[in-house]
């Protein structure tokens, strides 16, 4: 479950604590305002130039393929486009239940 979406900043994109792993972004349970979901959900269709975007986090495409040999290209390249567009990213603890 995610926290309550009022305690959130609402100028960050939130993910679970540990799911980034320093590299990139995972973004398989992620929270965001509506005013920053598109710029988000629309990572792909904005596309141009992975170099472009690379060059954001100081590196590029090739750089970047070749260090994690493809390995978390798409999470590296979440990462550095959230910071091309300026938005930040927070963390909420990871909250796992099991109900009978």
């Amino acid at each position: 479950r995610s926290p309550a979406l009022g305690l959130l900043d609402k100028d960050h994109v939130w993910i679970p604590d540990a799911c980034d792993h320093y590299t990139g972004v995972t973004e398989h349970h992620a929270i965001m305002p509506r005013h920053l979901a598109e710029v988000f959900f629309s990572r792909y269709q904005s596309l141009v130039s992975l170099d472009q975007t690379f060059e954001s986090c100081g590196t590029s495409a090739a750089i970047e393929a070749q260090t994690y040999n493809h390995g978390c290209l798409a999470e590296r390249y979440l990462r550095c486009y959230l910071r091309r567009h300026r938005i930040a990213i927070a963390r909420f603890l990871p909250v796992a239940a099991i109900a009978r």
